[in-house]
């Protein structure tokens, strides 16, 4: 499975699966541009 995205508040998590563990790469504030913030981490 790839990179999801759950929503929490004003943030956006992203974390992919790994066996029986959750890998959270990053959290977002929602008003910024995640696009943009994903391509630079």
């Amino acid at each position: 499975m790839g990179l999801r995205q759950m929503p929490i508040d004003n943030f956006s998590v992203f974390f992919h699966i790994q066996e029986e563990r959750v890998i959270i790469t990053n959290v977002l504030y929602g008003a910024s541009d995640i696009a943009k913030r994903l391509q630079d981490s």
